[in-house]
């Protein structure tokens, strides 16, 4: 555990995966502040065939906040 106890059960196990993940969140991916706008995603173009028909490429567009009906590139 985050106090340096050790996990010896599965209640412990519990309590010791939400500090996992809450220290992940905290210092490796970063909280989404509570006021951030939304953000949209929008496929604008496919090629099945890139590298040789061995991928699938994809352009997208985001918008970020309210659309008004103008993505952001």
């Amino acid at each position: 555990m985050i106090d340096g106890h050790p996990v010896k059960s599965m209640d412990d196990w519990a309590m010791r995966r939400k500090e996992i993940l809450a220290f992940y969140e905290e210092q490796i991916y970063g909280r989404v502040p509570d006021n951030a706008p939304a953000v949209t995603w929008d496929v604008v173009d496919t090629d099945d065939h890139s590298r040789d028909g061995a991928a699938i490429t994809k352009r997208i567009t985001g918008t970020v906040g309210p659309t008004n009906n103008v993505p952001a590139q």
